[in-house]
């Protein structure tokens, strides 16, 4: 298997692990982030730099990483920027005097064109990074994500119990048993 094939599926389950770890905790905020979501994005390179944070890295690595990081934050938040104005004039158009079906259509072509641009700008900011990693690094980093998705797994079940016990202690009329 080539390098290039390895950081490429290492940066899949990482951007899968992260994605999935951050629609669970924003779900506890409230609001639950859709694939694609480019909030995510920003997610899945903070989770990875924390990841990364973890490992021993040289001096050469932490510098080169560090570069990446600022990289991806300079070009990425002008089009979150632009992301999210285009929020407000989608809102604007749906709750208006009047629905422009075309306006409305516009805007939606061009929130999808930044998120797939956003998408594109993690991603390459993501395999540059761990091109940066040794082999060793890349397969500790690959053994944390295995070990959240357990832990996650585990806080699942954990969470769907006690929903389960929480239903059976209610009333019908909705109070709490005592």
């Amino acid at each position: 298997m080539t390098n290039r094939l390895k950081i490429s599926l290492l940066v899949t389950g990482l951007i899968l692990a992260a994605s999935s770890f951050a629609g669970e905790r924003n779900q506890d905020r409230g609001r639950m982030h859709q694939r694609g979501d480019p909030d995510i994005a920003g997610q899945i390179m903070e989770h990875l730099r924390r990841a990364v944070r973890n490992l021993d890295l040289t001096e050469d690595q932490k510098v080169a990483i560090r570069e990446e990081f600022g990289g991806f934050k300079e070009t990425v938040m002008p089009l979150v920027k632009e992301l999210h104005q285009g929020r407000k004039r989608l809102h604007q158009a749906i709750t208006g005097e009047t629905y422009d079906a075309d306006a409305v259509a516009a805007i939606a072509t061009q929130q999808g064109e930044l998120t797939t641009q956003i998408t594109l700008v993690a991603s390459e900011a993501a395999a540059a990074v761990l091109a940066q990693l040794s082999d060793e690094q890349r397969a500790e980093l690959r053994a944390m994500v295995q070990d959240r998705r357990v832990h996650r797994e585990e806080h699942r079940k954990i969470m769907k119990e006690h929903r389960k016990e929480r239903r059976g202690t209610r009333n019908q009329d909705g109070s709490e048993n005592a």
